[in-house]
């Protein structure tokens, strides 16, 4: 996708055709997320009653969904049963495909905030989402994004006429730096697409960082050498260990979703205790948005349970 945001084919949650000025006086955002991911299937309830909450005060905003499910049934049947009542980039379409490259999105459920002219200005909206004040997050957003109302002017064309000026590299590094600023840690650009697992991620293996999702596309069966390397590789970003990443996906035939659902199934989350363990679980609650203080305080409340802490977290 080269052109604006305003362009992009959007349907709504009946599938029929949005108006060409569904956007028009609206703070956008972008939401990437697929029903095989674990992590986004925490995250869009919290996001649906984010979203339901300032609808209900009547502010302008507009969410609009980027799926990297595997079909277009997953997709429809995700969207209809459990989004907010927003938009859609049609499934069919090739826009849909180079979103996520065009805004390197490195992973999934990711939330960013684009401006009038498509570029983005939030690039870690979930955090705000997490943070639980939705009026405050969203004067933040608007803020960031101008005047609301500059999306279009009529079909095809931009307010004010100006084209669209989109840095990947400058949006990468934006992206990083939330990151770290969010971590407290330096943050350096990763070689490849695939993220690095966490420290002692090995023993947190439920409700990890979320996984990579490039063009959009959600993981296929794999088969090979090489390939096999890769999935492996996807598997350990996801924070699972080397020698049961590989066992899982050759039960499930190089299936990596399929290769996720056995790990998890055996690994079920169990309470967590020690201060180096407690450690890594505060780590893992951080990678997904949640701030120090509040996951510590969530992770007391469950007993050291990582799945129970966020479901604290977003309650």
């Amino acid at each position: 996708m080269t052109g604006s945001v305003a362009d992009l084919p959007l349907v709504t949650k009946s599938g029929a055709k949005a108006s060409n000025d569904a956007l028009k006086g609206k703070v956008v955002a972008l939401y990437f997320s697929a029903h095989w991911c674990p992590p986004c299937r925490t995250f869009t309830p919290a996001l649906r009653k984010f979203y339901e909450t300032l609808k209900a005060n009547n502010q302008p905003i507009e969410i609009v969904f980027v799926s990297g499910d595997r079909s277009e049934n997953d997709f429809k049947d995700y969207f209809a049963n459990e989004h907010g009542d927003w938009l859609a980039v049609d499934y069919n379409s090739e826009d849909r495909m180079s979103l996520g490259k065009r805004y390197q999105v490195g992973g999934i459920p990711s939330l960013l905030i684009v401006d009038g002219n498509s570029e983005c200005v939030v690039p870690n909206g979930r955090e705000d989402v997490a943070r639980g004040d939705p009026v405050a997050a969203f004067a933040a957003w608007k803020k960031a994004a101008g005047t609301a109302g500059d999306w279009r002017e009529s079909p095809g064309s931009v307010l004010g006429g100006s084209g669209i000026k989109q840095d990947a590299a400058a949006m990468r590094a934006a992206r990083l730096a939330a990151l770290g600023v969010r971590s407290g840690q330096d943050v350096h650009p990763p070689a490849a697409a695939v993220q690095p697992p966490l420290e002692k991620a090995e023993e947190l293996p439920v409700a990890t960082a979320a996984p990579p999702i490039l063009e959009a596309e959600a993981p296929t069966a794999l088969a090979g050498s090489d390939v096999n390397a890769a999935a492996v590789a996807q598997l350990i970003s996801m924070g699972f260990p080397e020698a049961q990443s590989l066992q899982a996906l050759e039960s499930a035939n190089g299936n990596v979703e399929q290769a996720v659902s056995l790990l998890m199934e055996a690994k079920a989350p169990t309470a967590l205790t020690g201060s180096d363990v407690d450690a890594a679980a505060v780590a893992q609650l951080i990678s997904m948005g949640f701030p120090e203080a509040q996951s510590r305080q969530a992770l007391e409340s469950a007993n050291g349970n990582v799945e129970q802490a966020v479901s604290l977290l977003f309650g």
